[in-house]
């Protein structure tokens, strides 16, 4: 990403050959680069139709309240601006809720990488757990915290030399 402003957010990939700017908003021609990569996305529901991604993020970006992106082509790129405003979840003009939920969600998600990475390392340390999933360290305590509490987490034996447990 290519930061213009603190608000603005830019993207850039190539146009598929025959697609233009002004097409990315209806439907259009998809070109599958990795037809692998592809194909995971569509058998998870990340994908439900070919060509269709850019009409999604469009109608996501003004479900929140927030401006649909401009679309520019540079030299055969695509550029791609997300104007919003830079606010904690729920505070401003976007819905309350949806910034709740999202939040929900990003936790949710960090909770399952956290998870994760303990299972595959047990004895794992806060530093490590901190760099494998970008949090800081006082991040990854909270979220330890919160699962712990939850019960879906437990220490077995010392801060130093102890390991976890991830409670079915």
């Amino acid at each position: 990403m290519i930061p213009k402003t603190p608000a603005d957010e830019k993207e850039l990939a190539r146009l598929p050959s025959g697609v233009t700017v002004e097409q990315l908003s209806r439907s259009h021609r998809s070109e599958l680069r990795n037809p692998l990569i592809a194909e995971a996305f569509h058998r998870t529901g990340a994908v439900e139709v070919w060509g269709r991604g850019t009409n999604r993020v469009i109608a996501e970006c003004l479900a929140y309240g927030i401006p649909a992106p401009v679309f520019e082509e540079l030299e055969g790129w695509v550029v791609v601006t997300f104007r919003a405003s830079i606010v904690p979840a729920g505070v401003g003009r976007g819905s309350r809720e949806g910034g709740e939920k999202a939040g929900e969600i990003t936790r949710e998600i960090t909770r399952e990488k956290i998870l994760r990475a303990i299972q595959g390392d047990p004895e794992i340390t806060m530093a490590k757990l901190a760099r494998e999933t970008g949090l800081t360290p006082k991040g990854i305590e909270w979220n330890i915290r919160k699962l712990k509490d939850a019960g879906v987490l437990k220490r077995i034996g010392p801060d130093r030399g102890g390991r976890w447990e991830v409670v079915p």
